[in-house]
């Protein structure tokens, strides 16, 4: 099973960064105002803590997936991609967090 569809450009250079942030919603702050964040083409997020149906903005970058399991307080994962980078990373049903 192809992740990118063949009509979609593969990116020449991706950076993935990925945080721990123990509460998104507490941290989001944090992650707006770090140097490094903003040079990253796409962001994992684990232990966000943040509900399936809640959304926490970060400037310069759009929510592409989140999960989170209904089961458990904390835990929790999400996926966003810098706005300058947009690369039509597109996600749908968390399909994207299957790749994770």
């Amino acid at each position: 099973r192809e992740f990118f569809p063949r009509t979609v450009p593969y990116p020449t250079t991706l950076s993935l960064c990925t945080f721990n942030t123990q509460s998104l919603r507490r941290h989001h702050e944090d992650i707006s105002h770090d140097h490094v964040i903003p040079k990253c083409k796409i962001m994992a997020l684990t232990e966000t803590w943040v509900e399936n149906h809640e959304r926490v903005d970060i400037p310069g970058f759009q929510p592409i997936s989140q999960f989170k399991r209904k089961t458990v307080r904390a835990g929790g994962v999400a996926i966003y991609e810098n706005e300058e980078y947009s690369s039509a990373l597109q996600s749908t049903n968390n399909e994207l967090l299957k790749y994770v």
